[in-house]
């Protein structure tokens, strides 16, 4: 009983220490009972350090100390049967706590001075935090690849276009993040490519090499930034010629890496380009000299290429004279197989080119013939109008290109033109172009107006083997196609005029 009276007073001192104003609530006025155990001062206003409660559990506690109190000091005896009493009447201390708090203290007055008390939302917000703790708010997947090139596999495959050096290596890493609260995704990848030489005519001839240190690139989920870092170009002995312009074989405004969608069918083409610029001696200039080499990726059954060659289809190179010009450019593509086509392109008609300082520029009108052998072999005749020039951060171009090609094993010609046109102040670009483009079948355009039905014959008339019937064929022009042809079948001065009466 000592006990429970001891921690029956420290619950209500420290709801007291929290509710000064339940003070009076849980304070019990002394009975004349406890004048047996001790003095007290019957006139003072009650608190938790003179009130009933108080005396009790020091008379209690001495009690519990020396158990033979109510036998030999009558004080205790009397004050023993007065605390029995208030037992069993219901009188005792506990019980006029409970009652003096339900009359004095209400719920609500409770409840808003606990409220004002205790920081709720401080507690909720720490409730929160340990909830998330518990659930994966995030998701991060890593990855890492590092794969060492073997020089005589890769130049094998590569049907000797690509030669790795000692200790090329490919290394790709990425990392990609969710964030579950939000719904953002972050993503980074990083890939470096060690050492390597590019041979432009691979294990066909020694001709050209192109050194690199190395190849970086980086994306965070937006396209890719690559930096391809040139060393040098060596001449084979096929080029030995050439060694005297090799000074002459140094980057230029240009260079670099590049990737653009395929001519023709789904897929990609990533290269690397090497733009000499514009080499002049006297009247005879050199413009737009480049050498590529790049993989071409389609996206079908079909099967990844490698191609090399000396400036591109639609950038070729112009030897001028001025104010006479050629052009062209020449290319092979070769698979794990072998060789399996060869490009080129002629040109002729104007055309100039000049340097001085930082000014540079170009400029042709030329017709020519551009030939693809091997694999979907093509012919075209080419019409090309255009010119470029640079100055500082400053360069622009526009051109026009015409072709009317025509494919191995089909009759028709598909012509196309192409006008372009492109400004770029620094890394700012502006790029605009416009492409038409117009299929036609042998022949003229075959448009069918009416079917005959099976042709009719003589009464006992029956064919034979040796029957021949005419062909019947109608070319006419489908008005929604050219409606000036489609006008030609028709005699207009045959119209007449109708009154119309209303």
């Amino acid at each position: 009983m000592s006990k429970f009276y001891e921690d029956l007073d420290k619950a209500r001192a420290r709801l007291a220490h929290k509710l000064p104003e339940a003070e009076e609530a849980v304070s019990v006025p002394l009975d004349s009972s406890r004048k047996y155990v001790t003095e007290v001062d019957f006139n003072a206003k009650p608190t938790t350090l003179n009130d009933q409660l108080f005396y009790d559990k020091g008379a209690l506690a001495d009690l519990q100390t020396d158990s033979s109190l109510p036998t030999n000091d009558p004080a205790y005896y009397q004050f023993l049967d007065e605390f029995l009493r208030d037992w069993a009447s219901g009188t005792d201390t506990p019980h006029r706590i409970l009652k003096q708090i339900q009359q004095t203290l209400s719920l609500e007055s409770a409840r808003a001075r606990l409220l004002s008390i205790v920081d709720f939302s401080r507690l909720r917000d720490e409730l929160d935090h340990a909830i998330k703790q518990l659930i994966p708010h995030s998701s991060e997947l890593k990855y890492a690849f590092d794969f060492a090139l073997d020089t005589e596999a890769v130049q094998k495959a590569s049907v000797g276009f690509c030669i790795p050096q000692a200790g090329c290596k490919l290394t790709i890493t990425s990392k990609t993040k969710i964030d579950f609260e939000t719904g953002k995704t972050e993503f980074h990848s990083v890939g470096d490519l060690g050492p390597f030489d590019i041979k432009l005519l691979g294990a066909i001839a020694d001709a050209i090499t192109l050194k690199f240190d190395g190849v970086h690139f980086e994306s965070v989920g937006g396209p890719v930034r690559c930096d391809v870092h040139f060393r040098s170009v060596v001449m084979g002995p096929m080029f030995k010629f050439l060694e005297q312009l090799q000074k002459f074989l140094s980057p230029k405004k240009g260079s670099g890496f590049y990737l653009v969608p395929l001519a023709e069918g789904v897929g990609i083409e990533a290269g690397y380009g090497l733009n000499l610029g514009t080499i002049s001696f006297g009247n005879v200039s050199f413009a737009n000299v480049s050498l590529n080499a790049a993989a071409r990726l389609p996206f079908d059954a079909r099967q990844a290429t490698f191609t090399a060659g000396l400036s591109r289809r639609d950038a070729p190179f112009t030897i001028s004279i001025a104010p006479y010009g050629g052009a062209g450019f020449f290319l092979i593509e070769a698979s794990a197989q072998g060789v399996t086509s060869f490009e080129a392109s002629f040109e002729y008609g104007g055309a100039a080119a000049f340097s001085y300082g930082p000014l540079s520029g170009q400029g042709r009108v030329m017709v020519g013939v551009y030939i693809r052998i091997g694999k979907q072999g093509k012919i075209a005749a080419t019409f090309f109008a255009g010119g470029a020039a640079s100055l500082w951060i400053f360069s622009f171009s526009a051109s026009l290109y015409i072709t009317a090609e025509s494919n191995s094993g089909e009759s028709a010609i598909v012509g196309t033109a192409t006008f372009t046109f492109s400004f770029s102040i620094g890394f700012i670009d502006y790029d605009f172009s416009v492409k038409a483009q117009q299929r036609l079948e042998w022949g003229g355009k075959k448009d069918e107006h009416a079917s005959l039905s099976q042709p009719q014959r003589p009464p006992g008339f029956e064919p034979n083997d040796a029957t021949q019937f005419a062909t019947l064929r109608a070319d006419t022009w489908c008005q929604s196609e050219h409606w000036g042809r489609h006008l030609e079948h028709f005699d207009m001065t045959l119209a007449q005029d109708e009154e119309v009466f209303v």
